[in-house]
């Protein structure tokens, strides 16, 4: 006769648990247990591990397993078998349901770093990432002035305003990205500014041709043009 039995059943809440309560495919499960000994014996639990019902004997003995052998939707179960050195008593289970880990993205850039009215704005994500390592769908969101102009979900990290865009706006792009599960945090670029573009023309007239000495010469520019659509000044330099 050895005495009472150690045992499991009956503990109270939190005497065995597997921790976090609520994890991803990114986190680590570490298990616990405490017990007691009707003879004072020092309790010594035994771990066993099961996932949706199946029994994993590689993971035996181990209070830790490490997220990279979790997929999400897995149920894993850890059952405890208190020990006192001479007899073992009735186990106790704690389980947890992997749930879908977020997609990430580390950041989001906004080319050209200093646009003019007129260019075309693109935006990159980088480093895209699920760790469940199901395709990622980003929502990019144009901002300008503070106002959304465009939403479009694309499978790819890059997307472009082609609409236009004019002197003294500020654009900013948020993107999101979406495993078809979770979505994950939204991540902004930084605001651009787009600055003033120069005027141009294609060249000059000079009239009447042929000139004579009584004539009044005038020169004109040809084909003048302002991105900005301000109103344009020349300066002309004569030589003769």
């Amino acid at each position: 006769d050895h005495g009472a039995l150690p045992h499991a059943d009956g503990l109270p809440d939190g005497a065995v648990s597997v921790s976090p309560s609520a994890p991803t495919t990114t986190d680590d499960l570490y298990a616990s247990a405490e017990g007691a000994d009707l003879d004072s014996d020092t309790v010594v639990f035994e771990i066993s591990w099961s996932v949706s019902g199946v029994a994993r004997p590689e993971y035996t003995g181990l209070w830790t397993v490490p997220a990279a052998a979790t997929q999400s939707g897995d149920i894993w179960t850890a059952t405890f078998t208190p020990t006192d050195g001479e007899s073992s008593g009735l186990a106790a289970t704690a389980s947890v349901t992997i749930d879908n880990a977020k997609p990430t993205v580390d950041r989001v850039v906004l080319y050209p770093f200093d646009p003019l009215a007129g260019d075309n704005l693109a935006a990159t994500a980088y480093d895209v990432f699920d760790a469940d390592g199901e395709a990622v769908n980003l929502t990019f969101d144009w901002y300008r002035d503070g106002s959304l102009v465009q939403t479009e979900t694309l499978g790819e990290p890059a997307a472009y305003f082609v609409d236009g865009i004019a002197k003294a706006e500020l654009w900013q792009v948020v993107v999101t990205p979406d495993d078809g599960i979770t979505q994950g945090e939204p991540v902004a670029s930084d605001v651009v500014l787009v600055g003033n573009s120069a005027p141009s023309i294609a060249g000059a007239s000079l009239s009447p041709d042929p000139g004579y000495e009584a004539s009044t010469l005038q020169c004109e520019p040809v084909d003048e043009a302002d991105a900005d659509g301000d109103a344009l000044e020349f300066d002309a330099e004569w030589e003769v």
